[in-house]
């Protein structure tokens, strides 16, 4: 119930778009949910810089084509 409700508050107020795991057919490497979302938003891959903080987080948003800056600290 508590995450439901987060995602319904951070959609409507703080984010345009908002996919999980369970929105794309390819979990991570795989880059789907980068494509996906940079489609939704309309904006190319050189538009976007991605934070990630997982290996496999990583490698997806790299084959997505857009920037990445690794998180090495974990903060949750």
């Amino acid at each position: 119930y508590l995450k439901i409700t987060i995602v319904k508050i951070a959609r409507n107020y703080i984010f345009d778009v908002i996919f999980t795991g369970e929105s794309v057919m390819y979990g991570k490497p795989h880059p789907e949910i980068y494509i996906l979302t940079m489609d939704k938003l309309g904006v190319e891959d050189s538009e976007v810089l991605i934070f990630e903080d997982s290996e496999v987080g990583i490698q997806a948003a790299q084959a997505s084509g857009a920037s990445v800056i690794k998180i090495k600290e974990k903060l949750f």
